[in-house]
């Protein structure tokens, strides 16, 4: 695996930080999803990622008022 360039890891820390997806990310840049982890650890630690999946259809107030009323 040879490294990234200076101007790739650029461009991946601010597409990051815009809050691109790792596929985008890894579409535009070639990079592959651990490069590009492992330079939001190094470079942009506070930075948010989606973790993907779908969102909770119950929140916790619900799930506990139905286990209330059972």
């Amino acid at each position: 695996m040879k490294p990234l360039s200076k101007a790739t890891i650029a461009t991946i820390v601010s597409l990051l930080t815009s809050g691109h997806s790792y596929a985008s990310i890894k579409a535009q840049t070639g990079a592959s999803a651990g490069s590009i982890t492992k330079i939001c650890q190094d470079y942009c630690p506070g930075a948010v990622v989606s973790h993907g999946g779908c969102p909770k259809k119950l929140t916790g107030a619900n799930i506990t008022y139905t286990k209330r009323g059972i």
